[in-house]
This record gives structure tokens, sequence and C-alpha cells, in this order.
């Protein structure tokens, strides 16, 4: 129950802190003079990173808890984190690679999901 309430907290957190962040006028991905500002985009992504792992984690967490009631506390908790991390770095893989127009979302996404079939099935 602990872990579960740890992140919940962790997603709202995030979650606050980037809806605050969004809405404030100061925090723009660029300067005055046109230029990317780093600060600001490593910031946003970090808390995007965190809302989706956190969001994936409690989601797969209560699946994994509703299906496998034979499963033990430790294990569905490891079992929560190696999907959610997984799926959130590929997530934010395609997230980076839009963001520096290399790969669109549609094929980022499609690319992803073979990816993510791949490691689940093989």
């Amino acid at each position: 129950m602990k872990y579960l309430l740890t992140i919940i907290t962790i997603f709202l957190a995030s979650v606050i802190f980037g809806y605050y962040l969004l809405n404030n006028p100061n925090f723009l991905p660029t300067t005055q003079i046109g230029e990317y500002n780093w600060i600001n985009i490593f910031v946003l992504m970090i808390i995007i990173f965190l809302a989706i792992f956190s969001f994936l984690n409690i989601l797969i967490f209560l699946v994994l808890k509703i299906f496998k009631k034979d499963m033990e506390e430790k294990e569905r908790i490891v079992e929560s984190f190696k999907f959610s991390f997984l799926i959130s770095v590929g997530i934010f893989i395609v997230f980076i690679l839009n963001f520096f127009h290399i790969l669109d979302w549609m094929w980022g996404l499609s690319v992803l999901l073979v990816v993510l079939i791949s490691i689940f099935v093989i």
C-alpha cells in the first residue's frame, strides 16, 4: 500500500508542477533572442517522463493486482516497475525525436509498438 501511495504522490506532484510551469509566462522554451532555453526544456522533459512513468506504473500495478492474485507483492512491484519503465522510455524517445523533428508521432509510436511487442512476446 505504501508503494501505491508513493507512486500516486509522485504522479500528482509532477502533474501539478507541470501544470504550474506551463501556465507560468516566464517558462518558455526559447529565450528573448530566439535561442532554445535548454534548462526549461530539460525540466519539462523530466516532469513529463515522471508523469508518464508513474501513471503507467499505477495502471500496470493495479492490472497485475486484479488479474494475478497469486503473485507476491514484491514481484508485482518489480514487474510493474520494469514494464512501465520500458514503455515510458520508449514514449520519451518518441517525444524527443518528435521535438527535434526527426520522426513524426505516428511513425514513432508505430515503431515503438512493434519494438514493445517484439520485446514482450519474443
